[in-house]
């Protein structure tokens, strides 16, 4: 028991020195079957409890020098060691409790408390639980910070009177931030699969992953602020765009303007009809541009492709007789189309009449802008009456 004593206590402290005058200073073994207090005259004595229930007190610390320790053994089924007045054992504890086999070395410190250093069942060193507050392995200039005892198959450690990690029998529970500083962090199965949970109080929380340059957010995936999943980014760390949203309920996915595929705009409802345009030949606008004007409605396509038409009376009067049976326009009729075209497109132009109005010739080759023609017909028409007839050209707008 002296060496063990010995061992355990380190051979450069006041309680080592003490041990080393162990023979002198009372090395007997005291047997106890009823309650009893220690006194500065046991130091260095052994103990034992050979009857269920009893309990033994420790000297008070006033009464003890630094280094005055004593050994309690229980050979019975329970005994209980007691501090005195406001002492007390370890960090905090009023008693301990010793079960069969077990024994107790206690040493008061310079801190004027008793600190327990245990062996149960006669194999290994016990301690007392403790606490986060009070932990039951610490250091004497911090006394807030070591280990303790949650519970059974438990091992906690903390600091500054506060639980950071618990080892279970089951795996590790960390309360409080992580820091890793590594090259890489590995995650890896333990069988078929390995999941990562990132897991909040409640929907209105966050739990995401967050990007940082220079510990400035750059971008953030997760549930931030609802249970929708999204990816935002940043450039500056404070002003944030959602990139990607996917809503919790339905899964349907809403992504930001300006997306693009292969590097180039892609297409949607909200900017499939608009403006066409081009650059060098490539489309740059919206893909259908429709419109109209007093000329007529157009349609312009991004591949360039261009149609005109229009649907109108005109009451010039056929009047003029250039052949026997047939009867023209006295003069041109000019169509200005609703839209330029890039070359001179064609043009159809036919009457809707079926009743002595016979249709419509060109006059001329089309420009880029415009059309002549003529209507005819097989018997004269005055004035004033109406000849509908339909234009259409086709060509291209680049």
């Amino acid at each position: 028991m002296r060496d063990f004593v010995a061992d355990t206590l380190g051979t450069d402290s006041t309680q080592a020195a003490a041990l080393a005058a162990l023979g002198t200073l009372g090395s007997g073994v005291r047997a106890l079957s009823a309650n009893a207090t220690l006194t500065a005259a046991d130091r260095g004595q052994i103990v034992v409890v050979a009857a269920n229930g009893v309990t033994v007190t420790l000297p008070s610390t006033a009464d003890v020098p630094d280094g005055w320790f004593v050994v309690i053994a229980c050979e019975v089924a329970s005994a209980t060691v007691a501090p005195q007045g406001t002492d007390v054992i370890g960090n905090a504890a009023t008693s301990v409790a010793l079960g069969a086999n077990h024994a107790t070395i206690l040493v008061r410190t310079e801190e004027g408390r008793f600190v327990p250093i245990g062996v149960a069942g006669g194999v290994g060193v016990g301690l007392l639980d403790g606490s986060a507050a009070a932990p039951a392995l610490t250091w004497q200039s911090d006394l807030d910070t070591g280990l303790w005892r949650p519970g059974p198959d438990r091992i906690g450690i903390a600091t500054g009177g506060a639980e950071r990690l618990r080892v279970t029998n089951t795996g590790v529970e960390i309360t409080g931030q992580v820091s890793v500083s590594s090259p890489a962090v590995l995650f890896t199965h333990a069988g078929a699969g390995h999941q990562v949970k990132v897991n909040k109080a409640a929907a209105s929380d966050t739990a995401s992953l967050l990007f940082q340059t220079g510990w400035s957010g750059r971008a953030e995936m997760g549930t931030a602020g609802s249970d929708d999943f999204a990816i935002k980014v940043s450039a500056d760390g404070s002003s944030w765009a959602t990139a990607l949203s996917i809503a919790g309920s339905t899964g349907a996915v809403a992504l930001a303007s300006g997306v693009t595929i292969g590097g180039q705009l892609a297409f949607h409802r909200g900017n499939l009809l608009g403006s066409v345009s081009q650059s060098g030949g490539v489309p740059t606008g919206a893909v259908i541009e429709r419109g109209s004007n007093s000329n007529g409605d157009y349609v312009r396509y991004a591949d360039g492709t261009q149609i005109c038409w229009q649907r109108i009376v005109t009451t010039e009067g056929l009047t003029d007789n250039p052949h026997t049976n047939l009867w023209v326009s006295p003069a041109d009729i000019t169509w200005t189309f609703p839209a330029a075209f890039s070359v001179p497109p064609a043009v159809t132009i036919t009457g809707t009449r079926s009743d002595r109005y016979g249709g419509c010739f060109l006059r001329g080759a089309a420009t880029t802008t415009s059309q002549a023609y003529r209507n005819w017909a097989t018997v004269m028409t005055s004035a004033g009456v109406n000849l509908p007839h339909s234009r259409m050209a086709i060509g291209r707008w680049f």
